[in-house]
């Protein structure tokens, strides 16, 4: 299209360059989109060989699109789309594979659903006024709106379903952090000092916010820093963490339980 829109625009006297380069288009394209195929079937060929032993769809991609792309931030960026939508069409299918995990869901006590509800209302009535509203105007602004409030309902969707799918959990050895599609970090136990009740966040930089709605219920100071990876490869750094578990009580005795056996 743009050899096409080049033939129209320049004098037909200086097509010289221009019939060069539509001879050596083709193969460039054959070898660009051949690459693509390589390397799409190479990743999905190693994802299937993980995801039999990793439980985590977000970081198994992550792990694979970072062994295969030369750029990290790309990576990133991938891992996060593909996640969205595959957790808004595909994730909310099939149980939860947390086999050697203890897990604590986080999202009842704060009405995450509740709110995400009507949030997904308001957009929907938003977008069909002000899409009738633009396209009197102008069909393309219109259209490009539309498409925006649709793109932002899958990503709530993706977001909402992630929240159910990936909990909190714990293990022998780690503390997985994992607050829907947002932010994810793998902590030790050994890196753990200590827990507390808490209604209040902590006024100090190093601490971060994990969580979805509301007030916490739980703090957690660390021995050393930590960070944890969110949209599009985002780091946060934070010496210590609050949460809002809805069993805190069971999440606390459990953790003091798995402290005390490292």
């Amino acid at each position: 299209m743009s050899v096409l829109l080049a033939g129209l625009i320049i004098p037909e006297a200086y097509h010289t360059t221009l019939e060069f380069v539509k001879y050596l288009i083709p193969p460039i394209e054959i070898f660009v989109f051949g690459y693509i195929i390589y390397k799409t079937r190479t990743i999905v060929k190693d994802h299937q060989a993980l995801r039999s032993a990793e439980v985590d769809f977000t970081e198994t991609l992550r792990s694979i699109l970072l062994k295969h792309l030369k750029y990290p931030a790309i990576a990133n960026i991938l891992c996060t789309e593909t996640s969205i939508f595959y957790y808004a069409f595909f994730g909310w299918q099939g149980k939860n594979k947390f086999k050697n995990e203890t897990v604590f869901s986080y999202h009842i006590k704060s009405a995450y659903f509740t709110i995400i509800a009507v949030f997904i209302f308001l957009i929907l009535a938003e977008t069909l006024t002000l899409h009738l509203v633009l396209y009197k105007w102008s069909h393309i602004v219109a259209w490009i709106f539309t498409g925006l409030s649709i793109y932002g309902l899958i990503f709530l969707l993706g977001d909402s379903v992630a929240v159910k799918k990936r909990p909190i959990s714990i293990d022998n050895e780690f503390l997985y952090l994992r607050i829907g599609i947002r932010w994810y970090s793998k902590i030790r136990i050994a890196d753990i000092e200590s827990i507390e009740l808490t209604r209040q966040l902590p006024l100090k930089d190093d601490h971060a916010d994990f969580v979805l709605f509301g007030s916490p219920n739980i703090s957690i100071n660390l021995r050393c820093l930590q960070s944890a990876v969110g949209y599009y490869g985002i780091t946060k750094k934070f010496r210590s963490f609050s949460l809002l578990i809805d069993d805190a009580s069971g999440f606390i005795n459990f953790l003091d339980s798995r402290i005390e056996a490292n």
